[in-house]
């Protein structure tokens, strides 16, 4: 596909991954994606907003050339240096090896990592802007939506915002404009699922994101995948969703979940008896047998609670995998600095609690104790012990 242009200053020189089927390993895209790149042009600088994939490299150069020579290029904007944005970087700088990259600090070291040469480069400082004679590229710094290296650039001259993988989706469309959809439906769908996939685990910094954006005027949107969202309509829609997604519920009375596998019933007794004690609290608690519920219920239970008790027996010295399932699904950025600890059953040995905990702990919880694991079935005096480490857990919440 060739470049389009998209106004009198700034051009689209993309390129389209149409058989692209499964992106960054877990994300399903089934139909393509776009790897999307700008050229600006101002009265004295031509500028190019981020790259494309290696593979597409020979394409992408095609399409800025047919917008500008690639030597009276000026600098390169890299708002993010995840791969499928700057692996192509290489066949640029064989061209204009002196081509000058503005980036954050973290993006700037990553790219000279992937073109494996020297890069000429500027870290963009909080609150820069870049003079193109009559346009102003003013940077924004959005770490962690989705990668720490994140910048937006906002041209407020056009009303433009270039806001990387923010309000994207991967959705090779030829038309390339949101006004020119043929099914909205289409790209909601493809909308949500991008979000739910590269930027819910990312809700804290999503919303850190959306405040910078408030004051601005903004009646388009160029991100990196998917669409352009070329109207006033689109773009709020956008803004309006990323909103309503990413709200984090607090909760006025603390929460807990108990999630847990039991093999014949022994940790399920630990777990309902932590469970009666926490009830008498006050405490919310919720319990669920991770077997008889399904996975994604149980994590958005999880997320939305402030404590966190997973128990599962000890089999072949280890945890259960389902119980691993859940803890694999949760998010560090949705979890980290909430409280959480394990418990189990075991018979021949012990390894699952301690594996737990190790796990809980890469995940950025607070863990303050050692679990508890019980040898197979809990007596009386166990599970009096089961109780108090209940109440023990839940007295830090408050």
């Amino acid at each position: 596909m060739a470049s389009i242009k998209i106004n009198d200053y700034i051009s689209w020189t993309g390129v389209h991954d149409e058989m692209l089927r499964r992106f960054d390993i877990v994300m399903e895209t089934a139909e393509g994606t776009t790897y999307n790149a700008y050229i600006i042009k101002g009265k004295d600088k031509t500028v190019l907003i981020d790259g494309s994939k290696t593979g597409f490299g020979e394409q992408w150069l095609a399409n800025i050339r047919e917008v500008t020579p690639i030597e009276d290029i000026d600098l390169v904007v890299i708002q993010h240096s995840e791969p499928d944005h700057a692996s192509a970087f290489n066949v640029l700088l064989d061209i204009k090896p002196d081509l000058e990259f503005y980036g954050s600090t973290l993006a700037l070291a990553n790219l000279k990592e992937i073109v494996n040469r020297p890069i000429n480069a500027h870290v963009i400082k909080p609150g820069e802007t870049y003079d193109l004679g009559g346009l102003t590229l003013k940077f924004l710094i959005t770490p962690n939506v989705h990668w720490p290296d994140t910048i937006m650039t906002y041209v407020p001259e056009l009303k433009v915002l270039f806001s990387c993988d923010f309000l994207g989706e991967h959705y090779s469309f030829e038309s390339l404009y949101h006004s020119k959809l043929k099914s909205k439906k289409t790209y909601d769908h493809y909308f949500k699922h991008y979000y739910d996939s590269i930027m819910a685990p990312m809700a804290r910094f999503v919303n850190l994101a959306l405040n910078q954006l408030k004051p601005l005027e903004i009646d388009m949107v160029l991100p990196s995948h998917g669409p352009v969202l070329d109207t006033k309509e689109a773009v709020n829609y956008a803004l309006r969703k990323y909103s309503e997604w990413s709200v984090i519920p607090k909760n006025e009375v603390p929460q807990v979940v108990i999630a847990y596998c039991s093999n014949y019933g022994y940790t399920k007794a630990i777990a309902e008896t932590m469970y009666q004690s926490i009830v008498e609290t006050g405490v919310g608690v919720k319990m669920y047998d991770i077997i008889e519920v399904p996975e994604q219920k149980v994590v958005k239970e999880i997320l939305a609670a402030d404590g966190f008790l997973v128990g599962s027996p000890t089999i072949m010295a280890d945890v259960i995998r389902p119980v691993y399932d859940i803890l694999n699904s949760l998010p560090i950025y949705l979890v980290q600095g909430k409280k959480a600890s394990a418990f189990g059953s075991y018979g021949w040995s012990g390894e699952a609690v301690p594996n737990l905990i190790t796990r809980l702990k890469q995940l950025r919880y607070k863990v303050d104790d050692e679990g508890l694991a019980i040898r197979l079935q809990a007596n009386a005096s166990e599970l009096e012990q089961a109780k108090q480490f209940a109440l023990t857990f839940v007295s830090k919440l408050k």
